[in-house]
This record gives C-alpha cells, structure tokens and sequence, in this order.
C-alpha cells in the first residue's frame, strides 16, 4: 500500500533505508553481543536514576532543583541532537558508540567518587546531568542507526523489540537492587553505573560486522540538518507520529520528578519497600516487550500505540490517586500497567521510523525525534517540579496522566493515513 499522498520532495524520493540482507551469523553475533552490553549498560542507568532523587533530596534539593537536575539529562538533545544525527550519518557509529561509553563511564566514577567524599552538591548534580546528557544523545541516535546495519529489515521488529526488552529487564531488576544497595552505600549504587558502562565498551569492542555504505556527504551541515527536518516535516507518517510522541513525552517527563519523592515522602514508603515493589511490578515490561510487534502485527502500529497510551494512563492514574494504606498494591498494579505500556509504544514507534527513514538519512531521522522528544522533555520536568511546589505532587501525577491521552488523536489520523504500515513500507 502507498500513501494517499506523497509530498513532492527529494528526500521523500530517495531509497528507503535497506541494510545489506541478512547480515548472516555474524551479524546475528554482533547484535547479540551489542544487546548484551546495552542491556548491562541499561541495568547500570537504571541503579542510578533510582538513585538521584534521593541523592538530591539528601542533598538538600527541593522539587525545582531537582526538575532542573532531570531536565539537565534532556536539554543536550535539544542543543546538539540535529548535530549529533548529522555526524552519525557521516561517521562509523561503532566509534561513536565506544567514545560515549567510555566518557559516561568516567563520569559517573567521578559522581559516585564525590558523593563517597563528601563533596558532592546540587552544581554537582547539574554538571553531572548536562555532560552525561550530552553524550548520552550521541550514544542514542547512533544506536537507533546501528541495529538495521546488523540485521535485516525484516527482522527490524523483533531486533527491536529485544532492544527494548533490555531496559525491561533493567526495570524489573533495578529498583529492587538499587534499593538494597542504596541501603548499603548510594555510592555503590553509583559506581556500579560506572562499572557497566566500561563492559559496554567492550562489547562494542568485539563487533566484527562492517559498516557498508558512503558517509561522507558535501552539503553542510546546516543544510544536512535542514534536509532531516524537512523529510520528517514532510512525510505524511512521520508528521503525525512526531507531533504525537512530544506530546506522550512532555506529560510522561512530569513523572520523571515527582513520582520517587511522592512515593517515599507522600505515601511514606522506605526506599527498598519501594523499590521491591516496583521490581514485582515491573515484570510487565517482559511482557510487553515480547508482544509489541505481535500486537502490531494484528492491530497496526499506531492501534498497537493507542493500546499503550490507554493501559500507561490507567496505570499512572491508579499510582496517582492511592493512599498511604493501598500504596503497595497499587504501585505493584500500577507498574504492571505502565511497564506494560513502554516497551509497546517504544518498539511500534522506533520499527515504522526505521523502516521508512532512508539509509543516508537515518540518523537525521532519529535525531529529529529525539529532538523534538526531548525539546518538550525538559519543559515537562521543569513544569512539574514547579507545579509540585505550588500544587503537590499528587496533582501533578494525575495531570500527567490525562495529559498523554492528547496523544491520541495524532496516532488514530496515523492509522487512517496508513490502514495498513506494513503493505506501507513494502520494497
């Protein structure tokens, strides 16, 4: 099936992203072991994202700082994420990849060396969040670019969704250990961070498959930022699928600030009560990993979402509206919801960008996304630590789960645009 329009543009005209078929068993090596040491590398992440809100609150850091601290981790997309797609396009992504390890790495030993001495603060938190940030946006786009190199583009859901499944398994296992650690040493909790980056590094390290295919380009790289936006601008699925994913993440960023300290300060819960019964909840993101592209399959990508965006507002609304009594259970089932939702949404939005971005555009493509993602992202913290100081962090979780819902809209004129994505991006 094709569109029922197609605007008149170059880049609209161009091949459609095609990775060397079937990679063979190298390539099928190589993503395994790319997968290994991002999911380790996710599980690290996850221990200290469990744990900078509470570093922060220890700290003395009250709901604003502390939305400027997550917001810090987004605004890099913003300020280099066009330019990071521009040189993912251009360069081999393997060495990209290594360098950003590596310098998170650094980073994150650095964090949990100050903390253990006492000397960390709130600028501390911020400088931290900004460079982690930063290369944390190159490691991105260049991944996004990297797995259709590795297999083939009929395989690009199921690839995607075991790329998914490695933050699910982050999010069942981390919060229970994170909070048994943090009970220890917060600064273990920290280095071990640290730790899992460095054996990332080496499992890009001993990817063997080349990367095929000219990089280098004349145009500037304003122009070949401008070319990126166009494309998406342009593109009658894409339009509609980024203006829906800014507004899921602006609202679901609210949660990022808000949602730790409500749980432990508001509902009373001690951080290993909360991070076990986030562990139990959190088995969900198994399952929707495994179902996302089966669920499109049947449904269509943008129905698949719809589904997600439904059973994450469920799950946020419940969390939002218990009391201190019921808030076990409810974290259990609301977590359950909302991990279910994730990997759904993430899996059917990233294949159909994949499969529709042209080869020499992916990156751009990617970077488009991540930075009209991530524009709304830091406005989302910065509104809700703000919004929790005047009206409480209870409001503020409830607006952010009405507030998804306003992606709705964009994803049902997607699936009537496209009755059927996958005729859509037949070759």
């Amino acid at each position: 099936m094709t569109p029922t329009s197609t605007p008149n543009s170059l880049s609209l005209n161009a091949p459609v992203l095609s990775p060397a078929p079937g990679p063979g068993a190298d390539g099928d090596r190589d993503f395994g072991r790319l997968w290994l040491g991002q999911t380790v590398s996710a599980l690290g992440t996850q221990l200290t994202v469990f744990s900078l809100p509470i570093v922060a609150t220890h700290l003395g850091a009250n709901a604003g700082e502390m939305g400027i601290v997550f917001a810090l981790q987004k605004i890099p997309y913003v300020v280099f994420g066009l330019w990071a797609g521009v040189i993912v396009d251009r360069t081999s992504r393997r060495p990209i990849l290594l360098v950003c390890d590596v310098a998170r790495a650094a980073l994150t030993g650095v964090l949990a060396l100050a903390l253990w001495k006492g000397m960390l603060t709130v600028p501390g938190l911020y400088a931290f969040a900004a460079l982690t940030g930063f290369f944390g946006v190159f490691h991105e786009v260049a991944t996004l670019a990297y797995v259709p190199t590795l297999v083939p583009i009929s395989s690009l859901g199921l690839a995607n969704s075991k790329m998914e499944g490695r933050r699910s398994v982050a999010a069942v296992v981390a919060p229970g250990l994170a909070g048994v650690v943090l009970g220890v040493s917060p600064p273990l909790a920290i280095a071990a961070d640290a730790l899992t980056f460095l054996i990332s590094a080496i499992t890009v390290m001993s990817i063997r498959t080349r990367e095929v295919g000219a990089k280098r380009a004349s145009a500037s790289g304003a122009a070949a930022i401008r070319e990126g936006l166009n494309f998406v601008r342009e593109h009658p699925v894409l339009r509609l699928q980024a203006v829906g994913t800014t507004v899921y993440n602006f609202f679901l960023a609210m949660a990022t600030v808000v949602y730790i300290p409500f749980a432990t300060e508001e509902l009373g819960m001690e951080p290993g009560h909360l991070g076990l019964a986030r562990t139990v909840g959190n088995v969900g993101a198994l399952v929707g990993a495994v179902v996302a592209w089966r669920l499109a399959s049947r449904l269509g990508s943008a129905h698949a979402a719809l589904c997600a965006v439904l059973i994450g507002s469920a799950g946020y609304l419940l969390q939002a509206s218990t009391l201190p009594a019921q808030a076990t259970a409810a974290i259990i089932l609301g977590s359950l919801l909302t991990s279910i939702a994730t990997p759904i949404w993430n899996v059917n939005q990233v294949t159909m960008r994949q499969k529709l971005s042209p080869k020499g555009l992916a990156g751009r493509v990617n970077a488009t996304f991540r930075f009209l993602v991530y524009a709304a992202g830091p406005v989302g913290c910065i509104v809700a630590g703000f919004a929790a100081d005047l009206l409480g962090r209870r409001a503020v979780l409830v607006g952010m789960a009405i507030g998804i819902l306003l992606s709705i809209p964009f994803l049902m004129l997607t699936h009537h645009r496209y009755a059927n994505e996958q005729d859509a991006v037949q070759r």
